[in-house]
């Protein structure tokens, strides 16, 4: 468990201006849990608390000796119950995290922008790192002005960004299709391996987790709109049909470009980014 002045140092803020605890919770998969005199409070968004924090708060709350306990816990909107016994907030907690796997994940996919400005002033001498990869893809697209040309595939082949690269064009009816997706993306190989192989000719919109595949609509949207690269984090919970609920976090640059026939495409790549420790207490 962080105290409050540690965890803001371990998460690179040593002298914040904010609530600490309340960002790690909203927006790190931390479960906060705030010992008072006359009772626990543990606040949780169910929908992206992370595995670990929640066994570390279930252990918590077990060596406790008594009172009451105030969950706080978020599915759609914020919801809080009292429970006599931490060993009742427990099976609470489980209860909400199992509500959230059912309910709609619309909730459970955060940005945080990164500073795209970084990505030009790489001395690209070689390319090794994942932020290297990103800047040459960037200058690639500066150089072209946002033309795609038929260069573009085997340029993503050769410097090994093709299984990590989505390319989506956009129809006359303005409907967002997928051109190419990377066998690199694997958020549903609990549902269907081949879906990397059978995305091309299909709607972004369309994936095994419509609330995701919705969500990428949107953004891809708006960044041709826009007609400007967007470099951001991106903390995700994916879940197809059947399958098993993924956790990904990624870094994802996003660049629209256009055919020397006018039409309007936009890549998409990503690569996992690291799992901050400090968001589990």
């Amino acid at each position: 468990m962080y105290p409050a002045p540690d965890l803001a140092a371990a998460l690179g803020y040593p002298n914040p201006d904010f609530d600490v605890w309340s960002y790690a919770t909203r927006n790190l998969g931390a479960v906060e849990v705030d010992v008072g005199e006359d009772e626990t409070i543990v606040t949780m968004r169910s929908a992206t608390a992370h595995p670990e924090a929640v066994r570390a708060a279930e252990a918590f709350l077990k060596t406790l000796e008594g009172g009451p306990v105030r969950l706080r816990y978020e599915i759609g909107t914020w919801i809080e119950e009292t429970c006599d016994t931490a060993q009742q907030a427990i099976g609470r907690m489980t209860g909400a995290l199992a509500i959230a796997a059912r309910e709609s994940r619309r909730i459970a996919f955060m940005c945080k922008a990164r500073k795209l400005d970084m990505l030009a002033h790489y001395r690209l001498n070689h390319v090794e790192t994942t932020e290297e990869r990103f800047s040459l893809l960037f200058k690639k697209w500066r150089l072209n002005q946002g033309k795609f040309d038929s260069d573009l595939a085997s340029f993503l082949v050769r410097f090994g960004l093709v299984d990590r690269t989505a390319i989506v064009s956009e129809s006359n009816s303005k409907e967002l299709v997928f051109e190419h997706f990377g066998v690199g993306f694997r958020a549903y190989d609990s549902y269907d391996k081949a879906f990397p192989f059978n995305a091309p000719g299909t709607p972004i919109a369309e994936q095994p987790d419509p609330d995701y595949g919705r969500w990428l609509d949107r953004v891809y949207h708006n960044v041709l709109d826009q007609g400007e690269p967007r470099f951001e984090y991106v903390d995700a919970v994916i879940q197809a049909r059947s399958g098993e609920p993924y956790r990904s976090r990624y870094d994802r640059l996003l660049l629209p470009w256009q055919s020397a026939e006018g039409q309007r495409i936009i890549t998409g790549t990503s690569f996992q980014a690291p799992v901050y420790a400090a968001a589990a207490p």
